[in-house]
């Protein structure tokens, strides 16, 4: 090894120093082994970020089951199917790696662009390909992956899986680790709500996702999907119950609910200055809760009558004592017992009278009574009403609604209006049609020709109140509308594109809100372009529906009329 002996001096500029520190540091190197590679002509790469060495870890991972997989069908001489689809599963896992590393997470080196699919590698769909689903699971996405709710799919994030093939993905686990589909917990469901009015859907959604790469996604594939269809925004979360990992089941347990998921989801609510739900750590069962939002008795709720009907009856400890026994109790109390408790002679287990209300342990009745013998007896009485809460008196009853009376006017109006004609008379009817059919106005077959539509009438209501705002009558202006929207559109991203690039030209404060003024049109915007593209695809297909309900509207009326002629006679 030759020794390095020779140095010189080299005077450089601030600008050409700058240039070469900067330069040393995206190759990983000194500035002096920088040089020398330089002049022995070696080609300098810059230095790999570590995001992309975790990623080449996880791929060759993945990778190695793919290479066993080839060696066993080099040694069989053929490719069964099963290990066929275990290949295309393993390139799914990798193309999915691929896509979170350069799309998912907004990390993109500079210049580089993730494809859109990599070569030889072909994403299984639920038209194209017979996998068995679980009906469950199945179900389940498409709830909370629906359009009418999540504008869309504006609002739906996938971890490690893609949100339009998150089932089959997660099932594709499954059968990699040879676990059960059919049978067994096939996934999670995680419900994350906020306060009324108090979140904006981009914050929900981008807390909802906060809280499954923290959580998730270093594990599971999971889905966050925010509904905006509800007084409170809420997100849905959808967990596999295999990792992808180590292929072990998801632990749901105390220590991953209260400890890690709640625990998260608490820390960046009050990151973000959103409200969080303060409890004492005491709650109650599903029964008892059921049971108190129905109005029935719980056994609780009783349980705290006799106490307190005991306390108020007695004079002292051994008093109450006796008449919580005279009612059936059993009571456990003393200085052998760490928490005093009651069971009922009709009741399985005994209740912790701590639990019901702090004043109910036996050291705050002992006191109680002490300092209700200290008073003089005429004073007691006053005493036991201040300090035990007397059931709530009857309230009284509602008054009735005013009705309001309606009357027929006959006449002529001078007002004139023109008539409606085109998409906006159509919808109008058929939003009618549907609305008097759910409140059971219609014949049978009308009924049951438009049942499926139910469920889409918020939807159809929707390009409805579009069409009618917008004085939209024929496909025509339904396109120059649309492509005015688009228009529009582009120019409202050329404008937050310029905000984003040139910070310097207005104050942080007024950028910012600026910024946010640009979001919501766009959002509003994008809105009205999808329900444009909606009515183009419901349109036909609607008015083929309709046309079928006239139709069954005119033969159950001239059934009606045939059967009171044949009366009649």
């Amino acid at each position: 090894m030759q020794t390095r002996n020779k140095s010189f001096l080299l005077r450089l500029t601030e600008q050409e120093y700058a240039t070469l520190k900067r330069k040393s540091e995206l190759a990983g190197l000194k500035m002096n082994p920088f040089l020398v590679s330089l002049i022995n002509g070696r080609e300098i790469h810059p230095r790999t970020p570590d995001s992309c060495k975790a990623l080449a870890r996880q791929v060759a991972a993945v990778g190695n089951n793919l290479n066993q997989l080839a060696r066993i069908a080099n040694f069989n001489g053929k490719a069964e199917d099963a290990y066929l689809q275990e290949a295309q599963q393993i390139m799914t896992r990798i193309w999915l790696l691929m896509k979170e590393r350069y799309n998912g997470d907004n990390k993109n080196p500079a210049g580089a662009q993730a494809p859109e699919r990599l070569p030889g590698l072909c994403l299984p769909t639920p038209k194209k390909t017979e996998i068995f689903r679980g009906d469950a699971l199945d179900r389940l996405m498409h709830y909370t992956q629906n359009e009418d709710k999540t504008e869309h799919q504006l609002y739906v994030t996938g971890f490690n899986c893609d949100p339009q093939n998150a089932c089959l993905i997660m099932e594709a686990t499954k059968r990699r680790w040879h676990k059960d589909i059919g049978h067994g917990n096939v996934g999670y469901h995680i419900i994350q709500s906020f306060k009324p009015g108090e979140a904006s859907p981009d914050q929900v959604h981008q807390i909802g996702c906060e809280l499954a790469r923290r959580c998730l996604a270093d594990r599971f594939e999971c889905t966050v999907s925010t509904h905006l269809d509800k007084g409170h925004l809420h997100n849905h979360i959808v967990v596999n119950s295999v990792s992808f990992m180590d292929g072990k089941m998801f632990r749901n347990d105390f220590k991953t609910y209260y400890q890690g998921i709640r625990k998260v989801s608490d820390d960046l609510c009050r990151q973000n200055q959103l409200s969080v739900i303060e409890t004492d750590g005491r709650g109650i069962s599903y029964g008892e809760w059921r049971n108190r939002r129905e109005g029935k008795p719980t056994l609780r709720g009783m349980v705290k009558a006799d106490v307190e009907m005991a306390m108020a009856s007695a004079d002292s400890f051994a008093g109450f004592i006796a008449e919580l026994q005279q009612m059936g109790y059993k009571v456990k109390y003393g200085p052998k017992v760490t928490h005093m408790a009651v069971r009922h002679k009709d009741a399985q287990r005994n209740i912790r009278l701590d639990k019901i209300s702090p004043r109910f342990s036996e050291d705050a009745l002992r006191s109680y009574f002490q300092e209700l013998r200290k008073l003089p007896p005429a004073m007691q009485q006053e005493y036991k009403q201040q300090t035990v809460p007397h059931p709530p008196r009857r309230q009284p009853k509602e008054q009735p609604k005013p009705v309001h009376r309606r009357a027929r006017y006959c006449g002529k109006l001078n007002y004139k209006c023109r008539k409606i004609t085109g998409f906006m008379a159509f919808y109008y009817r058929y939003c009618a049609l549907l609305r008097k059919a759910y409140k059971g106005k219609v014949g049978k077959r009308c009924y049951y020709l438009l049942r499926d539509d139910f469920l889409k009438y918020n939807r159809y209501r929707r390009q409805c109140d579009l069409l009618w705002e917008q004085k939209i009558e024929s496909t025509e202006e339904l396109r120059t509308y649309k492509a005015r929207l688009t228009h529009e559109l582009e120019v409202l991203t050329q404008k937050r594109k310029y905000l984003y690039n040139h910070k310097e030209v207005l104050t942080p404060d007024v950028r910012n809100r600026r910024l946010e003024e640009l979001s919501a049109r766009m959002r509003t915007v994008r809105r009205e372009l999808n329900t444009c593209t909606d009515i183009e695809t419901d349109a036909a297909a609607l008015l083929l529906k309709w046309q079928e309900v006239r139709q069954a509207e005119k033969e159950e009326r001239e059934v009606n009329e045939n059967e009171q002629r044949r009366r009649s006679r």
